[in-house]
């Protein structure tokens, strides 16, 4: 049995949280391209677009266990469209899914996110950073 993908894995965990989401990725086919086409964010950065009455609109980058990666193409590769979206009143949130031990010491994984939400205010605090 094929195991869930991090987005669908994630727009479950948001359905049973009660937040209305959607998927924005989409496939852009090129024959040119070895695997016949690409996978293309919106902005560039975001994968699914949830609608909270409590938390807003927010779009979210889903991954694996590739979460450093994406979160340098969110703050460096796309930092333009991320801080265009945040200044926009949108919210964006890094979900990056790995298997970890249900218990200390035990033997069964369970599926866990780890979440980061990106602000105006920490990419203004990476800038004076540098």
């Amino acid at each position: 049995m094929r195991s869930l993908s991090p987005v669908q894995r994630t727009i479950a965990w948001l359905k049973n949280q009660g937040i209305l989401c959607g998927v924005v990725e989409r496939w852009v086919i090129n024959p040119k391209h070895p695997a016949g086409g690409v996978r293309q964010d919106f902005l560039g950065f975001i994968d699914l677009l949830a609608i909270s009455k409590a938390d807003g609109i927010i779009g979210y980058q889903v991954c694996g266990s590739d979460y450093s990666s994406h979160r340098k193409k969110i703050l460096v590769d796309r930092r333009d469209e991320l801080q265009a979206w945040l200044e926009a009143g949108g919210r964006c949130v890094l979900i990056g899914w790995r298997k970890v031990k249900a218990k200390k010491g035990g033997v069964q994984m369970v599926w866990k996110p780890r979440i980061e939400e990106f602000t105006l205010e920490g990419l203004r605090e990476e800038d004076q950073g540098k």
